[in-house]
């Protein structure tokens, strides 16, 4: 995942009430609270980092969604003790995300990004919370396939004007929007060509044919690690049935060199071709999908079209045998 979308989530509430944390009409903290409240939140942060369950945990499976649970707690918990922080906004943004990326919530996660930003916007001189609230939001809703309610959220930033980097971040997204547009389920794969480790040409002509999923990633970033297992199983089941998958690994080559990148590779048993050119989100295939954040993947049928983008982890096999079984059936 990319740095744009920082690591968070929000409130304490059910989705159709406000999240709790201060009130809409509260007003700004004072600077001693809000230095108390900003350290107490990165000490909070420490020590949920310190508590994640690591790559090589036994217990991973069941591990990593409790914690995923322990942590939104205890964001939502911070938020309701520092009321009327930054800090506390911040927490609530980071509860979000949990909920979104991390336990797979998606209407919770936004339904508390929105109440956040309701809050906000009553609150005069919290634009820029307001704003990186709306692009967390934006964001998210885009990675989920929902276009307009993303195109409305950085419309209101980009409206904001909160500062500079807001202001660029929001107009990159409206740019991004607007290549995605073209890149739908129903329509063809861009064109691109890349070679994988081993020097083979891919395009969409080298995979027609078969059902191919493109899978955008990096080695570091653990959403993006956590697919691997489903990947590999998948990848084993249903290869000989006409099935392939190609990595497009986002690391710059400042962070990950290719030796690395291959050792990583055989370490977790990785055999599907790998695109690593060292570019980062400037590759050229990169650009060719508007990726901007992983993981991000186009699942493509034997003609080269994309059915779907980003299926979710646990429709991936449903949606790639019912893609190999249109041909089957003739």
């Amino acid at each position: 995942m990319r740095p744009l979308l920082l690591i968070a989530l929000a409130s304490l509430q059910e989705p159709e009430s406000r999240p709790a944390s201060a009130p809409a009409s509260a007003p700004a903290s004072s600077p001693a609270s809000e230095a108390e409240a900003t350290r107490a939140l990165a000490e909070l942060e420490a020590t949920l980092r310190s508590a994640r369950p690591g790559s090589g945990a036994e217990s991973r499976p069941t591990a990593l969604p409790a914690w995923f649970d322990s942590a939104r707690a205890a964001y939502v918990e911070f938020a309701a003790t520092h009321p009327g922080t930054e800090a506390a906004a911040r927490a609530r943004i980071r509860a979000a995300l949990l909920l979104v990326q991390g336990e797979e919530k998606p209407d919770e996660g936004f339904a508390l990004l929105d109440g956040l930003a309701a809050d906000l916007r009553a609150i005069p001189g919290r634009e820029p919370l307001l704003a990186e609230a709306l692009m967390t939001a934006g964001l998210l809703l885009q990675q989920a396939g929902k276009t307009e309610p993303a195109r409305a959220r950085f419309e209101e930033v980009l409206a904001l004007r909160a500062n500079e980097t807001a202001t660029r971040t929001a107009e990159a997204a409206l740019r991004a929007l607007e290549a995605l547009s073209r890149i739908r389920p129903g329509e063809e794969a861009p064109p691109f060509e890349a070679r994988d480790l081993q020097g083979n040409v891919l395009s969409p002509a080298s995979l027609r044919g078969r059902v191919a999923l493109l899978e955008f990633w990096t080695s570091w970033s653990p959403p993006c690690r956590e697919r691997i297992p489903l990947l590999r199983e998948t990848h084993a089941a249903l290869r000989e049935k006409g099935f392939e998958i190609v990595g497009i690994c986002l690391d710059p080559s400042e962070r990950t060199d290719r030796e690395t990148f291959e050792a990583f590779l055989r370490r977790e048993e990785i055999s599907w071709p790998q695109v690593f050119d060292g570019d980062g989100f400037r590759s050229r295939v990169a650009r060719s999908f508007a990726v901007e954040r992983v993981p991000a993947s186009f699942l493509l049928d034997r003609k080269g079209r994309i059915r779907h983008v980003s299926p979710r982890k646990g429709d991936l096999r449903v949606l790639v045998e019912a893609l190999l079984g249109e041909i089957d059936n003739g």
